[in-house]
């Protein structure tokens, strides 16, 4: 049976009040599931000028624009009212009572960048307070246009996302909020004036989404895009690809966003057209400084096709999930898959993924003949399980690992060598996982370290031994960034650990804010080369560090370094029974404790303990702009230093109290201070060992108990 066909006749609109009725009563001929179409008119016609259009036009009624229309919108709802279901009537109702008492609220969903994986933007995706959570977005907005109250829904929406953006404003932390409109909905005058003001305060903070339900004639667009302008407020064009969103459209808008539909998203893996009309909409953009979002991302495939696509922006529930709090970062996993396809986009080149889902052993040679170069581990299984990557002489495996979160397991090196792509770490591990690193051989890391996330755990075992070899402007060999902190990190590992560190800023093992870090075995050699470098320990954050039964080289080039401790917070650094050598050249350099940390305590006892420096400012142990406090028994200390402000025992000031005991120190220093120490002799408790020091060739007498 075919569908009735209205024929609207109207004069050119006078006005965009005019026009909004035009498309207002289309909307609701349409609803009542009739067919409509929009003719010119030249003038107004009479009763037999309509009965001859009705023959022209081949049309059930012709209905004019004007009060006449207006009387047949009101009088088509009612029919469409009258013939819903007790059920609809009853939604109706309640959408009616939450217009009345405007309680509607706002999920924030996360709009993510595929350049960083770190949140964009929010979308305000509206939601019933009433309980009645049957009601979804759809519906409101179907039984609003029934009610003639899509003008409410208007009211309503800019009103209260705005006070939540002035309530919320630290959590937004300035990303912009994405506010649904739409285009044929009228506010009263009194409205759109107090929504205007308050827009023109937030003209940073918006990002207006036109929700095309019909189609807008350019009389519509052309006034919103003005009035947007004029306010400085950016312009996305939401659904594009769907129903009415087309091309004309999008250049009369010309807006700073485009969102695809969802609908061309869904399965786009499946779909080469889908594929290639989205490919066209992501260059259009581009071409046109427009930034492509792809909305309704479901699943890590879709996720990376879109990315790989070269889309901008991306919003879904794989990225996260609408919510009445405002989520300040996504999943960690989630944010490595983007940068993981954002590296494929970016090279040019599709990134193989192989997923060791099951115990077992995998042969490095394999996957490199392969094309693998990303190695998934816990993505399906995330209980415990251990996995062994073997490689073998010579071969250098171009691609990285990846640890899934909450993961527990084992990871066997043997005889593997990895070199990261893009600045990424060798290995990663994933949030809240508990990680134990077997060493059996020689292994090998290039371009990359080992992360391991604040709420994680890192255990190294085993007789075998890892070079790490880093030459990046900020890097790190074992921990985390330098904008972050470290998780536990445990070296239980009887073989070699080497660390060379090269660039602008780098930390052998820990990170920026520190972390957890115990020795209890092993051997080390950390060579640093870099403008501000740490060997072991962080760069601003407090730190404690325990270690014993080792054996450790350091070799420092830096203007401003520490080997271990803290380069501006608070240290602890506690050794014993092991032998620490540390040979480091630099402006201002700490062998062990910090820099400008508030306050220092280093602690060795029962081994043997090297500084060996030269700097305009330094100290073999303390903070040089804090205090300090040092104690050693039962342990051999040597130190050698030279430089304009070349200290042995803490810093620039008296803030340094010192006890040795049972002790052999034999202390070497030139000069510009004349001493050893800045602290006065009552903080000085040195008795029962053997002790000389020298200062620019002198004896520098301490009193000895």
């Amino acid at each position: 049976m075919s569908k009735n066909l209205f024929t609207i006749l109207a004069d050119k609109p006078a006005s965009v009040e005019e026009n909004a009725l035009i498309e207002e009563l289309k909307r609701v001929i349409e609803a009542a599931d009739c067919e409509c179409r929009i003719l010119p008119a030249v003038d107004r016609l009479g009763e037999s000028e309509t009965k001859e259009a009705l023959k022209y036009y081949s049309a059930d009624a012709v209905i004019f624009a004007g009060s006449r229309g207006s009387a047949l919108v009101n009088a088509l709802r009612k029919e469409s009212i009258a013939a819903l279901s007790s059920v609809e009537k009853a939604e109706l109702n309640s959408v009616s009572g939450i217009l009345d008492k405007n309680l509607l609220t706002y999920h924030f969903q996360p709009i993510v960048s595929a350049a960083t994986g770190q949140i964009y933007g929010y979308e305000a995706l509206m939601r019933p307070t009433s309980g009645e959570d049957h009601l979804t977005p759809h519906k409101i907005l179907k039984y609003a246009d029934l009610l003639g109250r899509l003008g409410d829904v208007e009211k309503c929406t800019f009103y209260n996302i705005l006070c939540l953006i002035d309530k919320r404003s630290e959590e937004l932390e300035h990303r912009p909020v994405f506010i649904n409109s739409i285009p044929g909905a009228r506010l009263l005058p009194d409205d759109y004036l107090d929504i205007e003001s308050s827009l023109l305060d937030h003209s940073e903070d918006v990002v207006i989404e036109i929700t095309e339900q019909t189609e807008a004639d350019e009389t519509t667009i052309k006034a919103i895009k003005k009035r947007y302008e004029q306010l400085g407020i950016k312009l996305a064009l939401d659904d594009y690809g769907a129903g009415y969103s087309n091309v004309i459209n999008l250049l009369q808008y010309v807006p700073e966003y485009v969102k695809i539909d969802h609908s061309l998203i869904n399965e786009i893996n499946k779909h080469p057209k889908k594929q290639r009309f989205v490919r066209e909409i992501i260059d259009f953009c581009h071409d046109n400084d427009i930034l492509a979002l792809a909305e309704g991302v479901e699943t890590w495939t879709e996720l990376r096709y879109v990315v790989r696509m070269g889309v901008d922006l991306i919003q879904g529930f794989y990225t996260a999930m609408p919510s009445p709090e405002i989520i300040r970062e996504i999943e960690n996993d989630v944010k490595r898959e983007i940068l993981r396809y954002r590296s494929e986009y970016n090279s040019g080149k599709k990134q193989q993924v192989f997923i060791a889902d099951d115990t077992g052993r995998i042969a490095l040679s394999s996957l490199a003949k392969a094309g693998y170069s990303c190695i998934l581990i816990g993505k399906d299984d995330r209980e415990s399980s251990d996995v062994t990557l073997a490689g073998r002489s010579g071969l250098v495996a171009n691609g990285h690992v990846e640890i899934s979160a909450n993961y527990t397991g084992k990871l066997i090196l043997e005889n593997a060598a990895l070199a990261s792509m893009h600045g990424e770490a060798c290995i990663e591990l994933g949030e809240n996982s508990d990680v134990t690193l077997v060493l059996i051989g020689d292994n090998r890391l290039e371009r990359g370290g080992i992360k391991v996330p604040a709420s994680s755990s890192l255990t190294l075992l085993g007789g075998g031994n890892l070079n790490i070899f880093l030459d990046a402007e900020n890097s790190y060999g074992i921990g985390n960034d330098l904008n972050s902190g470290n998780g536990k990190i445990a070296f239980n590992q009887d073989g070699l650990i080497s660390i060379d560190v090269k660039g602008t800023s780098g930390i052998a093992v820990g990170s920026g804010l520190g972390g957890e870090i115990s020795v209890k075995r092993g051997k080390y050699l950390i060579n640093v080369n870099c403008n501000s470098g740490v060997c072991m320990g962080s760069f601003s954050g407090p730190q404690e560090i325990n270690i014993s039964d080792c054996e450790f080289e350091m070799n420092i080039a830096v203007t401003k370094g520490v080997g271990i401790g803290s380069l501006t917070g608070s240290s602890k650094v506690t050794a014993a029974n092991s032998l620490i050598k540390c040979n480091a050249e630099g402006t201002e350099v700490s062998s062990y404790g910090s820099l400008t940390g508030e306050d220092c305590a280093v602690k060795f006892s029962d081994g043997v303990y090297y500084s060996d420096m030269k700097g305009e400012y330094i100290t073999a142990v303390g903070s040089l702009h804090g205090s300090t406090d040092f104690s050693q028994e039962r342990a051999t200390l040597k130190i050698l230093g030279s430089g304009a402000n070349a200290l042995a025992f803490g810093g620039l000031n008296e803030n340094t109290r010192m006890d040795l005991s049972s002790s052999d120190v034999s202390v070497e220093l030139m000069t510009a201070t004349h001493k050893d120490t800045f602290a006065p002799e009552e903080n000085l408790n040195i008795r029962n060992g053997k002790y000389r020091f020298m200062v620019n060739g002198y004896p520098y007498n301490h009193e000895i108990k």
